[in-house]
Formats: structure tokens, sequence, C-alpha cells
């Protein structure tokens, strides 16, 4: 498949032709390209796949494009997060990853290990999902620009 950034109207920019989960396996110029966009555009938008990504995959991604923006390796946190309610799997970390936090709104059935409802925990979270990838980030790491 053939990666393709494309400008999107007043910010960000859209990437065609992979999708997230397909990005895990670019090559290194590929993973340069797409770092570039996030300096020029600030937001770059993935395509997600039919399929949820697996822990692995979701490493793979905050690795290499840790990488692409010139930050060097990621730093893992020691440990991992356990949702704040016991009846809520939002911000809990599947075993062994501890630089992911479960965001959303659905119901898990052993999704890596967990199992549960993940709710919203504030109104406008009810229709909106939350996003954002420095979950990966230790606070030793650099912010992102």
């Amino acid at each position: 498949a053939r990666m393709e950034i494309v400008p999107l109207v007043p910010l960000g920019a859209r990437v065609v032709g992979v999708t997230a989960r397909e990005a895990t396996r670019l090559p290194e110029e590929a993973w340069a390209a797409l770092g570039s966009a996030v300096a020029r555009y600030q937001v770059v938008v993935l395509q997600g796949s039919s399929e949820a990504m697996t822990p692995v995959e979701l490493r793979r991604l905050n690795e290499l494009m840790h990488r692409a923006m010139g930050f060097g390796e990621a730093r893992v946190p020691r440990r991992a997060r356990r949702s704040q309610d016991a009846t809520n799997l939002h911000g809990a970390s599947p075993p062994g990853f501890p630089e992911l936090s479960v965001l959303g709104k659905c119901r898990l059935r052993d999704w890596h290990g967990l199992s549960g409802d993940v709710r919203p925990r504030s109104w406008w979270e009810e229709t909106w999902a939350q996003f954002h990838h420095d979950g990966g980030f230790s606070g030793s790491s650099r912010a992102p620009p």
C-alpha cells in the first residue's frame, strides 16, 4: 500500500493508504515522513482497522512515533494504571502494558486480560470519545511539541 499524507482544513493531516495497525510494519523512511507530518501539521490522523489493535501493536505504534518525532526511546512506566473506580475500567492498563490506558465507552470481554465496562467519567465524554497518546510517556520523557 502507498501511504499519502493529506492536509486537513483548518488543522492537521490524515494518513491515507495505511491503517494504524499497518503503520506498525512500515519502514523507517515512512516513519520519518510521519514524524515530519506531526511537526508540520501538529495533528496526524491514522485510520483504524476493522479489528482492535493488540497491546503489542499499540506499544509498537507509540515507540515508532516517539522515535519519529525525535524523542528517542519511549520510557515505559514501572507500574500499571488501575481504574479509580472498581466497576469501571476507564484508565486501567492491560497486564504487562503499563504505558497503555483504556479510554472510551464499551464492554470489554477478555481484551488482553481486561473484562468489564468502560464508562465515561465526565459528562462531555458521553458523546465524544477521548483519545490522546501521552499515556505512553513517562514523567522523565520530554513532552511532545
